[in-house]
């Protein structure tokens, strides 16, 4: 994502427990898809994440990406 982000393209970024305004894209033309609403967001440095946090990943269906690149590509 941060090299698309350099070069001016859209990035869609999947983010599990990372809290993503930390971690980037740092473009006005990204997607963030997520679904860690609730969760306890994973703090850079922690030693790892727990099982809640580890399902945010699976919470995201391939539609909701399918949704945002097809929303790009029209």
């Amino acid at each position: 994502g941060h090299i698309s982000a350099a070069l001016g393209k859209e990035v869609v970024v999947l983010f599990g427990p990372t809290f993503w305004k930390n971690v980037g894209p740092y473009t006005d033309k990204k997607y963030i898809i997520s679904r860690n609403e609730g969760v306890k967001l994973w703090q850079h440095g922690a030693k790892g994440i727990n099982r809640e946090q580890a399902e945010t990943m699976k919470k995201i269906q391939v539609k909701d990406v399918y949704e945002v690149v097809d929303k790009i590509l029209k």
